[in-house]
């Protein structure tokens, strides 16, 4: 673990050698697992977490969102786009079945 009053060369020093060693392995590693080791040997687990928090945030308030939803079209297994289903209108979803939707 880094100390806090290391110089600027020691900190770069150990962050690169971390971050090589982790390199090695980052596909068997998920990125949060990544990320929380470079905080402790960095000694700035809070800084790690929190911009793991703000990225999280970000996703949820952006790309989770439905009305930031567009569905263009839809694919079969195959990924052969379903014709039936793109109505003529973008907003509009037709449904899947024959008949009113169950409430």
């Amino acid at each position: 673990k880094l100390p806090v009053d290391a110089s600027i060369h020691k900190r770069a020093h150990t962050f690169f050698t971390n971050k090589a060693a982790l390199d090695q392995i980052k596909k068997k590693i998920p990125m949060r697992m990544y990320l929380d080791h470079l905080g402790i040997q960095l000694g700035c687990v809070p800084s790690t977490q929190g911009l793991v928090h703000d990225w999280t945030n970000h996703f949820t308030d952006n790309w989770c969102h439905p009305n930031r939803l567009e569905i263009l079209f839809f694919c079969n297994s195959n990924g052969v786009v379903i014709d039936a289903s793109i109505p003529g209108d973008i907003q509009v979803l037709r449904p899947i079945q024959d008949g009113p939707v169950a409430q």
